[in-house]
Formats: C-alpha cells, sequence, structure tokens
C-alpha cells in the first residue's frame, strides 16, 4: 500500500513465529504465545479514564480463550513530536478501522501472554 502501513496488521507491531493450540497452554502462563483461531466475540468498552477496553473471545480447533487489551486513542499517534502520547495509543483512523475488522467469524493471529 501507499502509506506504508501494512492492512494485515490492525494493532501493534508485526510479528512472525509458529502458532500454537489454544490447547496447549490451558490452565499455564506463558509469554510471547501465538494463536491462530476465530473471533467468537468482541466488546470495545469505553472506560472512565477514556482509555478502551477490548474484550475479545478467540478459539480454534482444541479450544478457546479470553483476551483483553487496553487502547489509547490519541490524535497525536505516530506522531513522534506529540506531547503525551503514550507509547501504544493509536489514531482515530487506525481504531475505527479495528472495530471494523475485529468483529464475530472473522480469523485472526494474535500475539501475547498468557496470563492466568
Amino acid at each position: 500500500s501507499t502509506s506504508g502501513v501494512d492492512s494485515r496488521i490492525w494493532m501493534g507491531k508485526s510479528f512472525t513465529g509458529e502458532t500454537i493450540a489454544i490447547n496447549d497452554v490451558s490452565g499455564e502462563e506463558r509469554n510471547g504465545v501465538i494463536f491462530k483461531g476465530k473471533i467468537v466475540k468482541a466488546e470495545f468498552r469505553e472506560l472512565k479514564s477514556g482509555r478502551t477496553l477490548l474484550s475479545f473471545q478467540i478459539a480454534d480447533k482444541t479450544n478457546g480463550i479470553s483476551a483483553k487489551k487496553f487502547i489509547d486513542v490519541s490524535k497525536g499517534a505516530g506522531n513522534p513530536n506529540a506531547k503525551y502520547r503514550r507509547k501504544d495509543s493509536m489514531t482515530p483512523e487506525g481504531f475505527d478501522a479495528l472495530q471494523k475488522n475485529l468483529k464475530e467469524g472473522v480469523f485472526v493471529r494474535v500475539h501475547g501472554d498468557v496470563k492466568y
């Protein structure tokens, strides 16, 4: 794409690595895992702090797992000179696209830490 943005990345950075079955981490904590599966449910909830809590469930053939991510939306996101910008903040456009893309029935690859 001309903007230099990979449209397959909806949030965060690009990552590579082997996906593992959700069942393989059932009941344990593990960092840096990659799952591939279908979004079963997704909810965006705005908090009093102004941040948004994204909660979603993802399922593969073996099992399902819940995920949570706090999102900061900032008009200054992506601008290195913007004041008070949080490291992981998203642009309003990026957040809008995320809300449109991340919905029930969509297949995704996610990278994160499993916490009990």
